[in-house]
């Protein structure tokens, strides 16, 4: 009995990558492209078997718990602070499917930015800086590849120094979805 099981299990191991099988795409009379393990008949002769090249790995960055900003303002521009920092997109923990690996990052101040103090916001994505400080609420932040990332808005004055910021989020990456 046990050399019955152990046979089977041997079996199973060695017929294993043939069974992943062929991946076939196809079009259709309306133009819908189709993938398939078996091409209808109709279609065979112009089913193209496709080579995938394996199963598609990924390494993510390792994601720090809090960015390392520039310092705080020391306790003289207590009076220049900010009521409300606070990030309105992405939402916490949102999954964003987008080919273009770009993520839009928006804030509200309250007071709104005192640009005439020369102050700015500088955009965290992992705890790394995206570009350089701006005027701007609003942001794209461009190359922000699969996987879970976090994200932070740091309110500067003219010297550099940290005067608000944004709670950090996280946020989730991932290539977009096929309908079916």
């Amino acid at each position: 009995m046990i050399k019955r099981i152990f046979s089977l299990f041997i079996f199973g191991l060695i017929s294993f990558p043939v069974m992943a099988g062929d991946i076939y795409r196809y079009v259709d009379e309306d133009g819908r492209v189709h993938y398939t393990d078996e091409p209808p008949p109709q279609y065979g002769s112009q089913a193209e078997q496709l080579d995938l090249g394996g199963v598609q790995t990924y390494d993510a960055a390792r994601v720090p718990q809090t960015p390392e900003p520039p310092t705080r303002s020391d306790s003289n521009a207590a009076p220049l602070r900010y009521e409300v920092v606070e990030m309105l997109r992405p939402r916490p923990e949102e999954t964003i499917r987008d080919p273009s690996h770009t993520l839009t990052v928006s804030v509200r101040l309250t007071p709104p930015l005192r640009t005439t103090l020369g102050h700015s916001l500088q955009y965290f994505v992992d705890g790394k800086p995206s570009g350089g400080p701006t005027t701007s609420t609003s942001r794209t932040l461009t190359e922000v590849f699969r996987g879970t990332h976090s994200v932070q808005v740091v309110v500067l004055d003219k010297s550099g120094r940290q005067v608000g910021q944004t709670e950090t989020r996280s946020v989730f990456m991932k290539p977009p979805s096929v309908n079916r």
